[in-house]
């Protein structure tokens, strides 16, 4: 991941998470781990695998969605 615009986080912050993630176009996953997946599924809805998501708004919710 070493490129220009694009940079790495380790951990999630349940109470920045929308502000986070709003900010960017995508979401690689490269591992999972316990608590990233619940924050994910409470927060989204979704049930976190590795991969790529595409972030998009919704009215004022952040949806992931698997590419």
């Amino acid at each position: 991941m070493y490129a220009p615009h694009v940079d790495g986080i380790v951990l999630f912050y349940e109470d920045n998470m929308d502000n986070l993630l709003s900010g960017y176009d995508y979401l690689v996953v490269v591992e999972t781990d316990r608590n990233a997946k619940w924050l994910l599924k409470k927060h989204y809805g979704i049930d976190m695998q590795e991969g790529i998501y595409k972030i998009t708004r919704s009215g004022e919710k952040i949806v992931l969605t698997l590419t």
